[in-house]
């Protein structure tokens, strides 16, 4: 009888053991191993490069167990891919340096993907306009800037911010009404409580979502769903406090188009009663077309180019001229709505040229 008892002991230790054997294997171990099932993808924003992290023993750790603990890190743009996360879609050219951790800690090695042929899915590289409704006196407002502020270095390169003021220190006005409160009136929702801050990215919705993750999702949808068909080539003379402006548009689908000017300002002070000491990005001046077509609108066949748009003698701060620059946005029809297609900035007295994806 002792016997027995003895034999099912050793029996019940030695299914013990193999049990916890069992689960310390299933428990990550490093080092971390990072890959991917391909170098290249067709920069379209559709297709799609699958990174994969194993441990030591081969535990593949971006499976649905554990894809919560992994980041993945793109080195060139300093970004990260979405949280539970790990396919990688590109619409720049480009080569991709990734490195990959899991709960914090590093993957051995990195690896790379290259994008490629973006020209056979948009011609002209695209930027972002962000109309910023926002005012001195509000108290919220700040958070509009820091947020824009802490954008990743990917999204403030195809971004331009244009920042119309609600009040008197450096807001202007069409018909006795400041334009930041004529675009508040056309895309803020009063139901969800919109107000100040506020920013469009589309000339279709507006939000005052205001946080670095929801503008970089709104900058990064746009880009993604709306590649621009059109790009801007210009050039500036200054001449006695004012400056004329020469430009061109060139397309890649058929439309109608228009094209836009704005003169922003930064450095600006808000005063004694402002919630912040400088204010950057300041529209000016700007053209009545900020919103809708003109009269001047013109159409396009794709390939066509429309030469000799002019902006002429438009007054700025020239002794400030290094804080001021010029902004010109083309916007095209789609169905019965206007998109801001695309927008390029350059110094006062300065020139652009067609920005091409090669």
């Amino acid at each position: 009888m002792r016997k027995s008892n003895l034999i099912f002991i050793i029996a019940g230790a030695a299914l013990a053991a193999t049990s916890c054997e069992g689960i310390q294997a299933t428990d990550p171990t490093e080092p971390y191993i990072l890959s991917v099932d391909k170098a290249s993808i067709e920069a379209n924003g559709t297709d799609v490069a699958t990174l994969t992290i194993k441990d030591a023993n081969g535990l593949v750790l971006t499976d649905e167990e554990h894809i919560k603990e992994c980041s993945f890190h793109i080195l060139e743009s300093d970004t990260y891919l979405t949280r539970k996360t790990n396919t990688f879609t590109t619409i720049d050219n480009g080569t991709y340096t990734i490195e990959g951790m899991y709960q914090g800690t590093k993957c051995q090695g990195t690896v790379e993907i290259k994008g490629v042929n973006r020209s056979e899915y948009e011609v002209f590289s695209k930027k972002v306009a962000i109309y910023r409704l926002t005012a001195t006196w509000c108290q919220y407002c700040p958070s509009m800037t820091t947020a824009l502020a802490n954008l990743d270095n990917y999204t403030k390169d195809h971004t331009v911010v244009m920042a119309f003021h609600g009040d008197p220190n450096f807001g202007i006005t069409e018909n006795g009404n400041f334009l930041s409160d004529i675009l508040m009136s056309q895309f803020a929702t009063s139901a969800t409580g919109d107000g100040y801050p506020f920013a469009i990215y589309s000339l279709v919705h507006g939000t005052s979502k205001r946080t670095r993750n929801d503008i970089m999702g709104f900058v990064h949808d746009e880009l993604y769903s709306h590649p621009a068909t059109s790009g801007i080539k210009a050039t500036s003379t200054i001449k006695d406090g004012t400056v004329s402006i020469s430009a061109s548009v060139k397309v890649s689908a058929d439309g109608k188009y228009d094209l836009g000017c704005a003169i922003l300002q930064n450095g600006l002070s808000g005063g004694a009663d402002a919630y912040e000491d400088v204010y950057n990005n300041v529209v000016r001046n700007i053209s009545g077309n900020y919103r809708y077509m003109s009269t001047n609108a013109f159409t396009l066949k794709s390939g066509e180019e429309k030469t000799g748009l002019l902006y002429e003698n438009i007054k700025f701060d020239a002794a400030n001229k290094d804080k001021v620059s010029i902004v010109l946005f083309t916007l095209v029809a789609e169905g019965n709505k206007v998109r801001i297609d695309n927008v390029v900035s350059m110094p006062v007295g300065g020139s652009v040229e067609y920005v091409y994806n090669e």
